[in-house]
């Protein structure tokens, strides 16, 4: 069993599809070299799965990046404000103390 599902694993990328004898793979197991590669399915439906999942991974993390680009853009603006904030609130601070002396 491969834990798919499991925290420690943060994706399964699909490399290449291919032509196995049985759902079971425990016969390759033993195999070294050429006799333990899988002959690559290149069939027409084959190929278009491939495309759409290589697409569909890249519109997936073109989106994950876009967020972490607007997460930052907003952390950017607030810590700003906040900066701003604290400078106009100290020198009002200043401000107080130079009219009472």
């Amino acid at each position: 069993m491969f834990p798919i599902y499991s925290p420690m694993v943060e994706g399964v990328e699909i490399v290449r599809r291919g032509k196995v004898r049985r759902a079971k793979l425990y016969y390759l197991r033993d195999r070294r070299g050429k006799s333990a590669r899988i002959s690559e399915n290149t069939g027409v439906r084959a190929r278009k799965l491939n495309d759409e999942e290589r697409d569909a991974l890249n519109a997936e993390r073109a989106r994950i990046e876009a967020e972490k680009v607007a997460a930052a853009e907003a952390l950017a603006v607030e810590k700003a404000a906040q900066e701003a904030a604290e400078k106009k609130a100290a020198e009002a601070a200043s401000a107080e103390s130079a009219s009472a002396e």
